[in-house]
């Protein structure tokens, strides 16, 4: 029996537990890893552009992978994390496709990115402090 959490797991629980954590470890690392892909796409957005052009053959890829990654996040990471992670990969789908106003694009991206990562930071349980809840410095 190994104590984990509170609780006696057997060694395959524990194993198994850990195996799972890695597994969402990994979905969220490729989240964020298409993400910031996709910021820097958003970023580099052309004023026009057309389906076919060298922007759209960066793009398309990249849109398709935050896609596929917000997916897995859904698939193998807790239920309070679906709401945050469809939050930032929709503002950063209307980023990439859509037109926007002059406002910097870090300011439409900020708190979906910051509430997105507070709970996944959360989610795994981590010892590293969100710098918004940190106190005053010492």
């Amino acid at each position: 029996m190994v104590a984990m959490a509170g609780e006696w797991w057997t060694p395959q629980q524990a194993a198994l537990a850990e195996t799972r954590r890695a597994e969402q470890i990994q979905a969220l690392t490729e989240f964020i890893r298409f993400a910031h892909e996709a910021e820097g796409v958003a970023h580099a957005r052309p004023a026009t552009w057309e389906v076919g052009d060298d922007w759209y053959r960066t793009a398309r890829p990249a849109m398709d992978g935050l896609r596929v990654a917000e997916k897995s996040v859904e698939l193998l990471c807790h239920a309070r994390l679906q709401a945050p992670t469809a939050g930032y990969a929709r503002a950063l789908n209307q980023a990439v496709w859509q037109e926007r106003d002059d406002t910097p694009l870090g300011e439409h991206l900020e708190p979906v990115k910051s509430a997105f990562l507070a709970v996944a930071r959360r989610s795994l349980g981590s010892d590293t402090p969100d710098p918004s809840e940190a106190g005053p410095a010492r």
